[in-house]
């Protein structure tokens, strides 16, 4: 009875894994590739599951907006998926080089983000 206790508050402690905030969760904004030319974008989700939606912002074009779907986890299943309105997609692996910023990368281009 009292190793289980303590199994359960050491779990506690670290959380077990529940309930734990994930670190890609929030407000992000690419840095420009073109003057005014950048992405942003708000992520939520649970676990490894990555949901949202965001903006394509064109500095001589119409905003493309888009929807996220994806995972954190690292390969063979790695990525997120950006779903265009206008039905075109974009898959990207996804890494998390820190807290405050992601990296989502593409055979055509590399999109680095900070946290808003």
């Amino acid at each position: 009875m009292q190793r289980g206790l303590v199994l359960m508050a050491l779990l506690a402690g670290c959380n077990g894994g529940a309930g734990q905030t994930e670190t890609w969760a929030g407000s992000w904004r690419s840095l420009a590739s073109v003057p005014g030319s950048y992405v942003t974008m708000t992520l939520s989700g649970g676990g490894t599951s990555i949901a949202g939606a965001g903006v394509q912002h064109v500095e001589a074009g119409p905003d493309r907006p888009f929807t996220v779907e994806g995972t954190s986890l690292p390969a063979p299943d790695p990525g997120v998926t950006f779903d265009y309105a206008d039905g075109a997609t974009e898959r990207f692996s996804f890494a998390q080089p820190d807290a405050d910023h992601l990296v989502l990368s593409s055979a055509s281009r590399v999109l680095s983000f900070t946290r808003q």
